[in-house]
């Protein structure tokens, strides 16, 4: 975690998904067993994918994943069916789409700028619920 995100917030504590990052790289392995409990049983809002990260490089020191990937993945899923839990992962994710797409314009193709539009649009909405989850 970068010193920006461990300020502490004006609560004076950090959400639950940014401090595990850091326990897990940390714990021992049976307080990773602890924290593999924890995390199925607590509705993380976001930053799944680093916590994945953190926790797929602290496996091999368990007997197995313990169900913390899956629940993860899950967990990430729902959240973007509701419409909660938008990273700026995914952010970057569809602009560099739209970058990539945008280099690869053809001339004249009509259905080039429906194509940019909806992609626009996407990027959009991705940002208006990212900023409204703050």
């Amino acid at each position: 975690m970068s010193s920006q995100e461990t300020k502490k917030d004006s609560g004076g504590s950090l959400p639950f998904h940014k401090t595990i990052v850091n326990a897990i790289s940390w714990a021992s392995n049976s307080e990773l067993e602890c924290l593999a409990e924890l995390i199925k049983v607590t509705k993380i809002p976001a930053n799944h994918d680093e916590i994945i990260r953190a926790w797929k490089r602290r496996v091999p020191c368990l007997s197995g994943d313990l169900g913390v990937t899956d629940y993860l993945l899950k967990q990430k899923k729902e959240n973007a069916e509701n419409g909660e839990g938008v990273e700026f992962n995914d952010i970057e994710k569809e602009a560099l789409r739209l970058l990539v797409f945008l280099q690869a314009r053809e001339v004249g193709d009509v259905t080039w700028h429906v194509a940019v539009r909806e992609q626009l649009m996407t990027l959009r909405d991705l940002v208006s619920r990212a900023l409204d989850k703050k």
